[in-house]
């Protein structure tokens, strides 16, 4: 059974130009976004909410990493399988990935009472703040697809499949570990959720190791973040 791919042929410039190419896609789109918003409410019958602003945003920003990930992975000739795209057993893949996930859930759920605890007023990360402006079962699954299917993907394909092989390939496994767990919770932008999201890419990277499979993480991160929808989404809908 192979190890993550442990001579990529990417290195560390091409994963420091894919958030770069990213940014620069975000901020040209940052001055024309709210007009192609309102071109697609008037022409597409697109709902005016901000449910639907923010999927939008985001399907734009998955296109833009999928472009910059497929880009980098073109230019260096590297296959899927390099970034984890590997067959491997199923019951292994699912008790990594949903096991996994359920233990990220409750690991990031104790570092974040504990954060709450310390800075009451902390406002909530945008697509929590999002979610509790939900009010349709549709509107509810297409942000558990963008939250628990779609963010996933492009994140463990970048961070787990893409940036722990190089840094591995530098300096070992342990640190390799650390140190992109560190670079994920870095570029959320969110100080005083970075130590509980860098956690959680440690426990990420640990199991694309353990796995030897992208499906493992992208599983266990999207089982950690749908818990999290469905309970911010109740919780709501309850008050």
């Amino acid at each position: 059974m192979s190890s993550p791919e442990e001579h990529p042929p990417w290195g560390l410039i091409h994963i420091l130009l894919i958030p770069l190419f990213v940014m620069g896609l975000q901020l040209l789109y940052a001055t024309l976004g709210m007009d192609f918003f309102s071109y697609l409410v008037r022409t597409a019958g697109l709902p005016p909410t901000r449910v639907s602003e923010f999927v939008l945003d985001y399907l734009l920003y998955f296109l833009y990493f999928a472009t910059g990930i497929g880009l980098v992975l073109l230019a260096t000739s590297a296959r899927l399988e390099m970034v984890g795209f590997k067959r491997q057993d199923l019951g292994l893949t699912m008790r990594w990935g949903v096991g996994g996930g359920l233990i990220l859930f409750v690991m990031v759920l104790g570092a974040g009472i504990i954060i709450q605890l310390l800075q009451p007023s902390l406002p909530p990360q945008p697509f929590e703040e999002v979610l509790r402006q939900v009010n349709t079962g549709k509107e509810l699954l297409v942000m558990l697809l963008v939250g628990s299917v779609l963010a996933p993907l492009v994140e463990e394909v970048y961070f787990r499949g893409m940036v722990y092989p190089v840094l591995r390939q530098y300096v070992g496994v342990t640190w390799g570990l650390i140190i992109s767990g560190i670079l994920f919770g870095l570029m959320h932008w969110d100080p005083w959720r970075t130590v509980p999201l860098a956690l959680g890419g440690m426990a990420l990277a640990y199991i694309y190791e353990r796995s030897r499979t992208i499906y493992a993480p992208w599983m266990a991160h999207g089982v950690w973040n749908g818990i999290m929808a469905v309970i911010v989404y109740l919780g709501q809908s309850m008050a």
